[in-house]
């Protein structure tokens, strides 16, 4: 999930020695790599530039299939082409 999320290389790096957004995608390796039915997210996205949102995005709907998907966001993109609950 380390190469996954662009972070080959940083496998014995310290959370300290990261980036902010280096730090959110190590988060969402951690939590996508865990084997469950269900994926709790809140504003996994934030603080990531563009085109890494739009990659880490693509990595979470594929790894979501099969999984309920609880994404909590303010960016209505981020939730097209899921079944969606708004709230």
């Amino acid at each position: 999930w380390i190469e996954r999320v662009g972070l080959a290389g940083e496998e014995n790096s310290y959370p300290a020695s990261l980036s902010g957004g280096m730090k959110r995608r190590a988060s969402l390796a951690r939590a996508l790599a865990y084997d469950s039915d269900i994926l709790l997210m809140d504003e996994p996205f934030r603080a990531l530039d563009e085109q890494t949102h739009a990659q880490m995005l693509a990595l979470v709907r594929d790894a979501a299939k099969g999984r309920l998907l609880l994404l909590v966001t303010h960016d209505e993109a981020d939730a097209e082409g899921m079944n969606v609950i708004r709230l």
